[in-house]
């Protein structure tokens, strides 16, 4: 399921992702956490992310398994994580 935004969307999420990435704390469950919230699939949900090392662990509720694969994959895509383990349920 990809979203389609506006320029000025576009431009505002990049905006919001540069300010969290500059202000919030930069350990890797916090920027693990900030990809999570600023997605539009995914902030509304609840996802516990919990770290060691480069290894991420999802974990919580979502709607579907679609859902699921997005926040693999978005915390995939941080810098730092080097693997990423989810039990993430599906409800």
């Amino acid at each position: 399921m990809d979203l389609q935004f506006s320029p000025e969307e576009e431009a505002f999420r990049a905006e919001v992702r540069a300010f969290l990435k500059d202000n919030l704390p930069q350990d890797l469950a916090a920027k693990v956490k900030a990809g999570l919230v600023t997605d539009p699939v995914l902030k509304g949900m609840e996802i516990n992310v919990d770290t060691e090392g480069g290894v991420v662990m999802l974990s919580g509720f979502v709607e579907s398994k679609a859902e699921a694969d997005k926040a693999m994959q978005v915390a995939k895509g941080v810098d730092g994580v080097t693997n990423v383990k989810s039990a993430i349920k599906v409800k």
